[in-house]
């Protein structure tokens, strides 16, 4: 529906109904003006059916020198755009998703490395149920839990001393 149209549309509601007492059904209608089907059937999904969202990465696999395919997966019943963003050592691709497919393969061309995969990157999708399936990274990184780890147990033989030094 995009911002610009919502908002007029919720000041056509506040104006239209300033004195009386509407319905969810007159809210319905009005949001529903103005828009193209494919939002409204999304509207429908939302409000009118118990369908829930979730999308998810499986798997981001090299496929030849310059060639990378990402699956992705429409994991619950709900239908909603979705945007998928591929970060590699030199840019940030941008892939856009009607989400009605159950799985989708996108095979994407690139001459740099691809560090990682990540759907709906500005998580304008509020309705999803996992976000931790969200993204996937290529190769893993250790050097969060080892810089962690050594913080930990740097403190810890500190304490260790400073409590036989006072023994």
């Amino acid at each position: 529906m995009g911002e610009e149209k919502f908002k007029n549309n919720l000041k056509k509601y506040s104006h239209t109904f300033i004195s009386q007492y509407p319905t969810s059904i007159d809210f319905n209608e009005i949001m529903k003006n103005n828009c193209k089907d494919a939002n409204v059937e999304f509207y429908n999904e939302l409000f009118e059916s118990d369908k829930t969202f979730d999308y998810a990465i499986r798997s981001v696999e090299k496929r030849g020198d310059d060639k990378y395919e990402i699956m992705v997966e429409r994991v619950e019943s709900g239908v909603i755009p979705i945007v998928l963003s591929v970060v590699t050592k030199t840019d940030t691709l941008s892939f856009n998703w009607d989400g009605k497919d159950r799985f989708k393969v996108f095979t994407i061309s690139t001459s740099a490395e691809v560090i990682s995969a990540e759907l709906d990157s500005k998580n304008k999708n509020l309705l999803d149920l996992n976000f931790a399936n969200n993204s996937y990274i290529v190769k893993e990184q250790y050097w969060g839990s080892i810089s962690y780890a050594t913080r930990v147990f740097f403190w810890f033989q500190n304490a260790l001393m400073l409590i036989g030094g006072k023994g």
